[in-house]
């Protein structure tokens, strides 16, 4: 239980240092409004043309109108925002319902943000009412395919990320989270204390947004700390170098409450900025020699750490890491096909191929030392695929999995798969306590039966149900113990005689199931199913699962 302890510690700080980012950017329904853009259609056009990729933080009456018009422009609506009050625990508002409706297989969030008449801030005896109103919430926007993150506002009952974190920890269900919102974080908090507020949140952190803003103003007003992201003292890169240090990959809004001005010229100045943050962002990224890959002359790569060693798409095959070896102990950790290899991969109904290992595809060294795959879309295969490993410390390698659809799909899914050596023959689970709320390390002992899948949720379960199990090659028959534990997915494999403990974490937005036959069956391997939603046609959809042996 010891090894076990110490195993969830590393697996809970496992997003915590850096890793790649690939952040869909979107304005607020705020910062697109003026007397040039009155409607969602013509709102919609100015974001497309500007380059973002949608548009969220829409009012509630509004979703309607804002979703015919990224549907007509091929744009993502990212999120609505509702303001709820807790006093008394009231009902959801009769119309909420019928004004979110069109959010329905979006896969958007709700942003919600709590208040109260006769609380302040945090006051702890608000959190009874707080949670009837979240639960009430959170059931409806799972109904319509969307997750709720609690929105810290200044003066709300929530307004601090800490007490949003608080209350969905409380809360503890997979589909509510949290945002970050610079202005509210400024106006509240220590900007002292900015890293430590975004590590601390990164577990549940499902949307952020930024603007410019007046460096060292606390308390300052909203025209000192909502200005467009081109003008303002403070340094967003610091905001994104912290982000991209917890392997945040959700989406990024821009705030434009209270600007003024001409939309088209906020957003102007808004998207050059957000582009020169991000190429600054990538001129600091590039990884020490330890921590690059490096051209083999048979079409892959080699790595050595220092700590592991061993190649990357060998001989020009998309294995994931293979021949990998722990430097200090001389243990090969891989067998059959490899880590973080790229295996199944599905919508409804359809299996493309036995794998996509199988595919073509071409590898590219990038430069900051990551190594770029890509399976581009073909007849019969109507998504590109592309992989990016990344090592981020010496024992520990992240792989952010992206897929853009060429046409609309349905529970599309990537199933990452780890094949360890044979000395890793004890495999742990962290799932839901049957027992009371919280987590446990759930052992997979042959009792349990041979295949065993641990989905997010009820949703995960029915898509992991579907039939697409049954296809041929190699088809499966599951059994489902548990659901894994939020706010992430932690699976464990141990291998005592050699002292050594292989961590697989994914946030639970990206992944919606862990499989794994149990500890002892001869695979002796681990799966991460990815993703699991509907894509729209164009639609991009991001998810990076992390690997640490220890």
């Amino acid at each position: 239980m010891h090894h076990l302890l110490i195993a969830t510690c590393i697996a809970t700080a496992a997003l915590t240092t850096t890793a790649a980012a690939d952040w869909s950017f979107f304005p607020f329904q705020n910062a697109t409004t003026d007397e040039a853009h009155p409607t969602p259609a013509a709102q919609v056009q100015l974001a497309k043309t500007l380059g973002f990729d949608g548009v969220g933080s829409v009012y509630p009456a509004d979703v309607a109108g804002f979703a015919a018009a990224c549907d007509h422009a091929a744009r993502r609506l990212f999120n609505a925002y509702v303001v709820l009050p807790i006093d008394g625990a009231p009902p959801l508002p009769t119309e909420l319902a019928a004004q979110l409706a069109p959010l329905q297989g979006r896969r958007a969030s709700l942003w919600v943000g709590l208040t109260s008449k006769t609380r302040q801030p945090g006051d702890p005896d608000g959190d009874a009412d707080a949670l009837q109103v979240l639960t009430s919430v959170a059931n409806l926007a799972e109904s319509l395919g969307a997750t709720v993150a609690l929105y810290p506002h200044a003066g709300f009952w929530v307004e601090r990320t800490e007490q949003a974190v608080a209350v969905a920890k409380r809360l503890h269900r997979p589909d509510v989270g949290v945002s970050f919102n610079l202005c509210h974080f400024l106006k509240v908090d220590a900007e002292s204390r900015l890293e430590t507020v975004v590590r601390d949140a990164a577990p549940w952190l499902r949307v952020v947004s930024l603007n410019g803003a007046e460096s060292g103003h606390p308390g300052g007003t909203w025209q000192e700390l909502i200005q467009p992201l081109d003008r303002g003292s403070f340094d967003n890169l610091r905001l994104l170098r912290a982000l991209r240090g917890v392997g945040y990959t959700g989406p990024i809004g821009f705030q434009g409450y209270g600007i003024g001005g001409r939309a088209e010229a906020n957003l102007q100045g808004t998207i050059a900025a957000w582009r020169t943050l991000n190429q600054r962002l990538d001129e600091e990224s590039v990884a020490p020699t330890n921590l690059r890959f490096v051209p083999d002359a048979n079409g892959g790569f080699r790595f050595d750490t220092g700590q592991l060693r061993g190649r990357l798409h060998a001989d020009g095959r998309a294995l994931g890491l293979t021949e990998v070896e722990h430097v200090p102990s001389g243990s090969r950790l891989d067998r059959s096909n490899g880590l973080l290899s790229h295996y199944r991969v599905f919508t409804r109904g359809v299996r493309y191929g036995a794998g996509a290992w199988d595919w073509t595809g071409a590898a590219t060294l990038q430069p900051d030392g990551s190594v770029q795959v890509h399976w581009p879309a073909q007849d019969g295969r109507p998504f590109h695929l592309e992989a990016r490993y990344r090592w981020v410390a010496p024992r520990t390698i992240d792989v952010q999995t992206s897929v853009t659809a060429t046409e609309p799909i349905q529970g599309f899914e990537s199933f990452l798969a780890s094949y360890f050596d044979a000395a890793f023959t004890n495999a742990t689970v962290e799932v839901r306590s049957l027992d009371a709320p919280g987590t446990a390390g759930l052992r997979l002992n042959p009792a349990l039966g041979d295949w065993l899948m641990f989905p997010r949720d009820g949703a995960a379960r029915e898509l992991a149900g579907d039939g697409r199990w049954s296809l041929e090659p190699h088809p499966v028959a599951w059994v489902f113990p548990a659901e894994f534990a939020p706010p992430q997915a932690v699976a464990i494999r141990r291998a005592p005689a050699l002292n050594l403990t292989a961590t697989l974490t994914a946030t639970n937005d990206g992944c919606f199931g862990i499989a794994s036959p149990h500890e002892l069956e001869g695979h002796y391997s681990t799966y991460l199913s990815l993703f699991g939603h509907d894509l729209r046609a164009g639609e991009t959809a991001r998810a990076v699962a992390r690997l640490t042996i220890e």
